[in-house]
């Protein structure tokens, strides 16, 4: 008697989830492929035209079942999938604190977040090129007078000596090991 091909069964230590093939009138092969799992809700299904992109689902789904992540095996390859790309996309940063980070842009900036930033970064990079502490130190003092803060006990004693030592200095060009040292 010749083995019966139908359902495969896909087993991954104690866990089978077992694939059917049932005619279909709309598929370019004529079959439609089911992939068939227990979860605790119940019995669960997916159909696939292709038979390979079924048995590799199976094959997913009989890993998390086996390896107990009894709910992942709920989630659909697309939304695997999508999650898998979230992830390497966002790098170190958790893709929720990204999504959260890009609606605070989008409410603030609308469609044109992407433009936004560039266009910030632009005038920040533009912003702090060229500037001599000198300039940094004058308009320091200006923030600090202009607040009330006293300035006779500490920063006229310090501000002056950095000034004669950095004065026309680019404040991009000092190092922390010069200020360090100069410290």
């Amino acid at each position: 008697m010749p083995k019966k091909q139908w359902p495969k069964l896909i087993t991954k230590g104690n866990a089978t989830v077992k694939v059917y093939r049932a005619k279909h009138p709309k598929t370019t092969s004529g079959f439609v492929f089911i992939v068939v799992w227990k979860s605790p809700e119940g019995r669960k299904t997916l159909h696939f035209a292709d038979e390979k992109k079924a048995l590799d689902e199976a094959g997913l789904k009989a890993d998390l079942l086996h390896a107990g992540r009894i709910e992942a095996a709920d989630i659909s390859r697309e939304d695997r999938d999508l999650i898998t790309a979230m992830r390497e996309k966002c790098g170190d940063i958790p893709p929720l604190a990204a999504l959260n980070e890009w609606f605070q842009i989008r409410s603030i900036a609308g469609e044109n977040g992407v433009t936004a930033a560039k266009e910030w970064a632009k005038k920040r990079e533009k912003s702090q090129k060229g500037i001599n502490v000198s300039s940094v130190i004058t308009d320091f003092i200006k923030v600090k007078t202009s607040q009330g803060v006293k300035m006779k006990a500490s920063y006229d004693k310090i501000l002056p000596k950095v000034l004669k030592e950095f004065g026309e200095r680019d404040i991009e060009g000092i190092t922390t090991k010069e200020l360090q040292t100069w410290f």
